[in-house]
Parts: C-alpha cells; structure tokens; sequence
C-alpha cells in the first residue's frame, strides 16, 4: 500500500527542511573558511589508479605555471588539474633516483628536487641538471630543503651535513666539525633571524651569524626526535617529533601539546601554516589536525582521509590544502559553496527533521532522535529530554508572536521563552501527541497530528 496523503505530506515537510539546513547555514560559514571544521571541506582524492606514480606522497610544492608536484617514494608526478605527468629514473635518466625526499621551488620558476640516494637536482625548461659533488655537496642523501628570501637555498642530508648553496655552487657545507650531529637532519625552516634545524637524534639546533649553537642538554627539546618544524607568522616555533608529540617554542618557553589540550598523537610528521593563520598538522596513524583559535579538530579516516598518517601539507595558490599520505595517495582539502553540519561538528544527530530561523537571528534544527539543536556563535548547543523537552524525535518548529519557539514532537508540543518551558499534550485537549507541522495564524496555532479525525 503506498503512502497516505499525512504520512507523504509529513515526509515532504522533513526533506525540505533538510535542504534548508543545508543552504542556509552553509552559506552563513563558507563566508570564513578559516572558520570551518576539517570535516567540513570538501575533499577529492588521487592515487595510482588516477596516475600518480606511487601511492606515498612525500613533499608537495607549487611553481608559478600553477603546477603542482607531488615527490613519491618511486617518481615525481606533476599536476595540472587533470592528470599527471611522471618523472622517474627510468623514464629520465638524469634523474638518478625515484625515491623523493623534498621539493622547493627556486624562486624563478624552477624546481629543486631532493633525493634518497640520487642527490640534488634542479628542473627547469624541461630537464634535470644534478648538483653534486663538483658543485661542493658532498653527500647524496637529501632530506629538506629551504629557500631563504634572499634566495639563499639551505639542503640538508642523512649525514647531519647541511649546505648554503648559492648560485648553483655550495657557499658553505656545516657538518660533525661544525657542531650538527652525525644522522638524519630532517627538517630545516626559519626562526629568530636564522635558521632551526631538526635532528632526528639530537634534538633542536639553530645556525645564528655563521655558527651552529646546540641547545643545553637539559633543554625538554636537546635529544628530541625531530619530524618535522614550522616557523608560523608571530613568530613562534612549531615542532613536530616522534614520541614526544607537538610541541611550540615561543619567547623562550616550550609548550607541549597533549591529551587535554586536544592533541593526543605523540608523532608528528609534518606542519603547515594556511593563509589564515590556522596551523596544520600531519600526524603518523592518527590523521590530521587543524589547529585555531586555540583549539585542535581532527581529519581522520572516518572523515575521509585516505590514510591515518599524513606526511606532506601544503596550501596552493587558490587555498586548497593538499595532503600527502603515507600509502594512500594525495587529497585535496578546500571550502565549497555548501558546507555541511552533522554529528562532528557539534549537531547531536545527524537526522534532521526541521529548521527554523528565529527573529533574533537564531538557527533551530529539530532532530529524529537528538532532540532540539540550536547554531549560535559558531557552535552547536542541545536541549533534549535531559533539560526538559517532552522527546527527543523534533518533528516541526515554529515562532510565535510573542517570540516563544515551539517545537512539535513524539510527545506533544514544548513551547520555549526566556529559557522556560511550557507543554501542550493530549492532557491540555491535543487530539494526538505527534505533531508533524505547526502554523500561526495571528494569535491562533494550528497543529497537524497523525490523526485529524480523531
């Protein structure tokens, strides 16, 4: 038997209140994306089944042409939107080794490329030239690199050596007899007037006027293992290590972030810092973290991050964040015309049954099964039978004249003002206590139950 004519009327009111919410709170937050949740930007995903060479994205970077290029353990793979293009080994031999480590562009429109076992190599007008040991670096184990603003490129290696190139030549090379440990120096960004660089078995050293200066050994950072660093626009530190979690230097003073601040991963593999100011961060199994406006929210499997450990960020010129994974390929992150709302962002059911805009600028959504939403100031509140509401299966809203909400459920009708409530049931004379629609015509309510004949 198919639907009657209350039951279909019912059903039309809850799918077009679901569009409502949809629209009209999407449109309120794609106006500050730097707002939105990570679960909240629409993602796309590419891995080899679409092209790229191999499915672990090790650096990402942007050239002025608006490629992107993507280093994987075995090739390079440039983007232009649509598909991509693979440099390896095999397919260029002057590119000695697949296994990409970094990427950097050069400032002129070129591309530094750092390799495992192959060296360094610069791509431009469509090849690579290799700068090697003639050129005065002396170990072909690339792990980071950095461009200075004076042009200045810094490349660090698994030897603990790291190189001040200038003008394709290696001004100075820092290594043991300079005070760099012997080992893996994985990470390299500005900080205070220099340069910090991360060890992976020493900890945190910075290169001030021409001199490695170690921290004491007491310091909480002296024998981190490093991952990753980030130097964010106030100024602060941001370092990433396995095991010892995220961590920020700022005037002096180390703060770790853990559990009760929101961030409970203890390895952190890499860090981004977005236009907006928010801090991104790439964890090994537990997803990625956005941090803003002192608070940390996750992007993880269930929100559909392909693969839980995240070793490349990088924001290109129209916004998106791109993140690599470690065996899942490449995602991209970015703000939509709409922007959904559900369970992880604050909602307490992510059935929806009716919205309702209130004249004081409030945002109502009734649910199935979580009771009464309202959206203010950027988050979600509830109000279920744990505060009062007669159910939790919100049916239908609607505004009064004297500003009180009214809110039809399984169990009659709960009216709201001035955070008191007030009930009408079968008691008070309702023909039936499930109200699916309410209506106001002047002073006078009009309710529509299951059963008008009643």
């Amino acid at each position: 038997m198919g639907d009657s004519p209350r039951s279909f009327r019912a059903a039309a009111i809850v799918q077009g209140s679901f569009a409502a919410l949809y629209i009209l709170l999407a449109i309120t937050a794609a106006a500050s994306p730097q707002q939105l949740l990570p679960s909240q930007y629409m993602h796309r995903s590419w891995n080899a089944d679409q092209g790229l060479p191999e499915n672990s994205v090790q650096a990402i970077a942007q050239t002025p042409d608006g490629y992107i290029w993507f280093g994987t353990q075995d090739g390079l793979a440039r983007f232009d939107g649509v598909a991509f293009t693979v440099f390896d080994a095999s397919s260029n031999p002057s590119l000695k080794d697949s296994n990409i480590h970094a990427l950097c562009p050069d400032g002129g429109g070129g591309l530094w490329v750092g390799t495992e076992t192959g060296g360094l190599f610069h791509y431009s007008g469509g090849r690579f030239a290799p700068l090697g040991k003639d050129a005065g670096l002396q170990s072909e184990n690339i792990r980071a690199l950095y461009l200075a603003k004076d042009g200045t490129l810094w490349a660090s290696t698994m030897q603990g050596q790291l190189a001040e190139i200038r003008d394709g030549t290696v001004a100075t090379l820092f290594g043991e007899k300079s005070g760099l440990p012997h080992g893996n120096l994985n990470a390299i960004c500005s900080f205070d007037g220099g340069i910090a660089l991360g060890a992976y078995s020493s900890g945190l050293y910075f290169l001030q006027d021409g001199k490695i200066c170690p921290l004491g050994p007491g310091h909480l950072l002296a024998g981190a293992h490093i991952l990753a660093l980030l130097s964010d626009r106030s100024g602060a530190l941001w370092i990433g290590t396995e095991g010892d979690g995220l961590i920020r230097l700022q005037g002096g003073k180390c703060e770790r972030f853990g559990s009760k601040e929101g961030m409970p991963e203890k390895s952190i593999f890499s860090l981004y810092e977005d236009a907006g100011g928010a801090i991104w961060i790439g964890t090994l199994g537990g997803g990625l973290y956005r941090y803003s406006a002192g608070r940390f929210s996750l992007f993880g499997k269930s929100e559909g991050l392909s693969s839980g450990s995240v070793t490349a960020l990088f924001a290109d010129m129209e916004g998106s964040l791109w993140v690599g994974t470690n065996g899942g390929g490449v995602q991209q992150l970015r703000a939509g015309l709409f922007t959904p709302f559900g369970a992880p962002e604050g909602l307490s059911d992510d059935m929806i049954s009716s919205v309702l805009e209130t004249k004081d600028g409030g945002m109502w959504a009734g649910t199935y099964g979580g009771g009464l939403n309202r959206y203010k100031d950027g988050s979600w509140s509830s109000i279920t039978r744990k505060q009062g509401l007669l159910d939790n299966a919100v049916y239908s809203l609607a505004e009064a004249h004297d500003g009180s909400l009214w809110a039809g459920t399984g169990q009659g009708v709960t009216r709201l003002k001035n955070g008191a409530m007030s009930f009408i049931t079968e008691k008070n004379g309702l023909k039936n206590n499930v109200v699916y629609d309410i209506a106001f015509s002047g002073d006078t309510a009009w309710l529509a139950t299951t059963d008008l004949a009643s």
